[in-house]
């Protein structure tokens, strides 16, 4: 039986309009506006889980070198970090900016692009304790800029993604159903026509029973954001590898969650509660990015 708001609400909603993608589904989990994982509820990040930016600021500042060169071939320098979180990474490649390439740092404008209100009202406050409460500006959505280089870190992972499974006939997709009063796995036919043509690029030649993540959402948010560059740079930092190489290594899929710094893989429990995620297929997005110039 559901245990939590969240997935009471979700469960209803299949029972009344039909099973879900599990994209809809990690798409709930975590933004739902109440109870999603990244978008309600206390700081995560540091708390029940570490990343780079939350242990050491050398990481914000070997980025920042990096950055850097990329920032001055710009008219205008502008730096857009979107999921910025809490703003952690962007303020130490400010901070190191500053102390290091002043001349960048004085022309440098900064975005920080998250959907959760609550990280971005903790990351203007940061910003304010640093004494750098006029270099950032704090926004839900990335500004349509023409130049820009735009910073991703641990983003693509946390997009919705599509599950397929090759049977013998073809690929089917694997919803969110219900069984009796609970969220269960249900295949049926995929949901968007080009769902299957994607998973023959990311697992051509798989055997039956195999599955692969789809992930449509960061692919066509990866293709758009290239395309409205003019000029500039998209630097995408995350977990990953090659498609044939994730295929090989785990055949059966890599979406997996974290409740509390401890890895599952029952992905269906505790929606709001755990941390959904998978590894991206990075040769898939850099075709996009190839395709779009």
């Amino acid at each position: 039986m559901a245990t939590s708001p969240l997935e009471r609400s979700i469960v209803e909603a299949i029972e009344a309009q039909g099973p879900w993608t599990f994209a809809r589904y990690m798409e709930a989990a975590l933004y739902h506006p109440e109870h999603g994982y990244y978008t309600a509820g206390p700081r995560r990040a540091g708390e029940e889980w570490t990343t780079s930016p939350t242990l050491h600021a050398i990481y914000g500042q070997t980025l920042a070198e990096g950055l850097a060169p990329l920032l001055a071939q710009l008219e205008r320098p502008h730096l857009v970090e979107v999921g910025a979180g809490s703003g952690e990474l962007s303020l130490d490649i400010a901070e190191h900016l500053a102390g290091h390439h002043g001349a960048l740092f004085d022309r440098l404008e900064l975005s920080l692009v998250d959907r959760s209100t609550g990280n971005l009202d903790r990351a203007r406050v940061r910003f304010q304790e640093a004494g750098m409460a006029e270099v950032a500006s704090f926004r839900q959505a990335p500004p349509e800029v023409p130049e820009a280089v735009v910073l991703s870190n641990e983003l693509l992972d946390a997009m919705p993604v599509h599950l397929l499974e090759r049977g013998a006939s073809g690929f089917q997709e694997r919803f969110v159903a219900t069984h009796e009063g609970a969220l269960a796995w249900e295949l049926g036919p995929p949901s968007h026509p080009d769902l299957v043509e994607l998973a023959h690029e990311l697992d051509p030649d798989g055997a039956p029973g195999t599955r692969v993540e789809v992930p449509l959402a960061a692919l066509s948010w990866y293709q758009a954001l290239c395309e409205r560059l003019d000029r500039g740079a998209v630097v995408t930092v995350d977990y990953g590898g090659p498609a044939s190489a994730l295929r090989e290594a785990l055949p059966y899929g890599t979406v997996h969650g974290y409740h509390r710094g401890q890895l599952t893989k029952r992905v269906l429990e505790m929606p709001g509660s755990l941390d959904l995620t998978y590894l991206v297929p990075f040769d898939a997005v850099a075709r996009r990015g190839t395709q779009a110039g």
